[in-house]
């Protein structure tokens, strides 16, 4: 049976340790729905690439902080994280992303589409390690 870590280097190419990502509680449901569910509606989860348009809205990282952090700011400084655990939010997207063109899953508010996203459409360097 194949492990979270496991799936995660076969989605990625990265060693989840060697990289320094810790996997996201989302990382966790979707791999759990995965198994459990024919169909899977996704609700508040931006698409992978959300973070490289400009006007992309603000919103607060933390419901229990609205002064504090935005999102994207937070899901950048992840997903380029060298040292320390990060989650790595960006790349967790664009695997869903991928398992939605073959799986039962759909993204609503906002809603969108994988289409045909690159792996690395995100703009943000790849993962730290290999």
């Amino acid at each position: 049976m194949l492990q979270f870590d496991d799936i995660f280097k076969m989605e990625t190419g990265k060693d989840r340790r060697i990289s320094n990502s810790w996997l996201s509680t989302g990382w966790f449901t979707m791999s759990i729905a995965l198994e459990l569910c024919d169909s899977i509606n996704v609700y508040g989860m931006v698409p992978p690439e959300f973070c490289r348009n400009s006007s992309h809205p603000s919103v607060p990282y933390h419901y229990y902080e609205p002064l504090g952090p935005d999102e994207c700011t937070m899901y950048i400084s992840h997903e380029r994280g060298r040292r320390g655990s990060h989650h790595r939010f960006i790349t967790e997207k664009r695997v869903f992303a991928s398992w939605a063109r073959t799986f039962n899953i759909r993204f609503y508010q906002p809603s969108w589409s994988p289409g045909h996203l690159s792996r690395n459409s995100t703009g943000v360097p790849s993962l730290p390690g290999s």
